[in-house]
C-alpha cells in the first residue's frame, strides 16, 4: 500500500480536478486521498454520496467513459473552512466503453 501524501489543500485537488488524469488513474487517486468520512454533495444537497458510493459511481463511469476527466468553471476555493472546498466541476469524456445509464432504472445507452 502506498502511503497517503499529506493534504496540500487546493493544490492537491488540482491534480485530478483541473483537466488531467492523475498517475495511477482516477480510482487509485481517490482511494489514496479521500478521507474515510468523505462526502460528495451535488444538486445543492439533494444528492449525497459517501466515499464507497462515490468510488462505485466513478468505477461505472470509467467503464463507459475511459478518458473521463474533470475540468472546472471558475476557481477552486475554500468555503470559509480549512476542510470544505467548493467549485463548479465540468466533466468530459468519450462514451467509447460499456453501455451507460445515468440513473437507476433508466435504460443504458450504448456507445
Amino acid at each position: 500500500t502506498t502511503p497517503v501524501r499529506p493534504n496540500s489543500g487546493i493544490t492537491l485537488l488540482r491534480e485530478v480536478f483541473d483537466g488531467y488524469l492523475p498517475d495511477g488513474g482516477l480510482l487509485n487517486w481517490y482511494e489514496q486521498h479521500l478521507a474515510d468520512d468523505f462526502q460528495a454533495v451535488f444538486e445543492g444537497g439533494k444528492v449525497k454520496l459517501d466515499k464507497q458510493a462515490y468510488l462505485a459511481v466513478t468505477a461505472d463511469l470509467l467503464k463507459s467513459f475511459p478518458d473521463f476527466t474533470y475540468t472546472r468553471s471558475g476557481p477552486i476555493a475554500y468555503a470559509d473552512s480549512p476542510n470544505i472546498v467548493v467549485w463548479t466541476a465540468v466533466v468530459k469524456g468519450t462514451h467509447s466503453g460499456a453501455p451507460y445509464s445515468p440513473l437507476p432504472g433508466a435504460p443504458p445507452v450504448s456507445a
